[in-house]
């Protein structure tokens, strides 16, 4: 038994989908800034959706344990980053789109895991990852009613997310 490295190249895209509810806007009193006079009892129903793709290589070494037992190690490296996001704030009619410049965004991603072979064909593993990216030299179009506010700077937007994953494998 060896360890193998084994490396590819792909493209990959990450989507995120958030949304706040049932929250309320608080609105500070504009001559005296530590006193609240106003609680909007409105309730939130904001949505930001956010995509990251870009090209990517990949390593993973595998390392077997035992007979039964593998453990793997990997490192991926996404460069272009390209990074778009859609927001709409309920509470302030306002619906937003930010975007970046892909040569000034990278990402990287992180694996660990386990496998291990129950016969020749079936192997059971879990897996964690951790990964980050990062898009730079952005900027952010946004539209308030029915006003439109022009372009303004977005110099960072950055996403951070672990994974953890139970996977079943058969060879056919």
């Amino acid at each position: 038994q060896n360890m193998t490295l084994t490396s590819c190249l792909g493209y990959g895209s990450f989507w995120q989908n958030l949304r706040a509810k049932h929250g309320r806007q608080i609105i500070p009193h504009h001559n005296v800034p530590h006193k609240v006079i106003k609680l909007l009892k409105y309730r939130l129903n904001d949505t930001y959706k956010a995509r990251w793709s870009a090209p990517f290589v990949d390593c993973l070494l595998s390392i077997p344990l035992t007979n039964t037992l593998t453990a793997d190690l990997g490192y991926t490296f996404f460069y272009p980053v390209h990074f778009k996001g859609q927001g709409h704030w309920k509470l302030r009619h306002m619906h937003f789109t930010q975007t970046n410049d892909s040569s000034k965004s990278f990402g990287q991603k992180g694996t660990a895991g386990l496998r291990w072979a129950l016969s020749d064909r079936l192997e059971l593993g879990a897996l964690c990852s951790l990964s980050q990216f990062k898009a730079k030299g952005g900027h952010t179009k946004a539209k308030i009613r029915h006003y439109a506010h022009g372009r303004q700077p977005a110099h960072e937007m950055s996403r951070l997310c672990a994974d953890y994953a139970l996977t079943v494998s058969y060879a056919f």
